[in-house]
């Protein structure tokens, strides 16, 4: 997904060697890769409420 100059990952976020050939095969230039959100684990646990919490 994007947004005005950044690109929104949902999928194969786990795997840095997939993103990063894609986008640089697209002829982008990547200047920053950041990491954010909880694991589906943390965020399931937030829902049902666990130890995680």
């Amino acid at each position: 997904m994007i947004h005005g100059d950044e690109i929104h990952l949902y999928e194969y976020t786990d795997d840095i060697a997939i993103v990063s050939r894609t986008v640089t095969g697209s002829g982008l230039t990547i200047t920053k890769l950041v990491s954010e959100g909880e694991s589906l684990e943390d965020y399931y646990l937030s829902k049902v409420g666990g130890e995680n919490e």
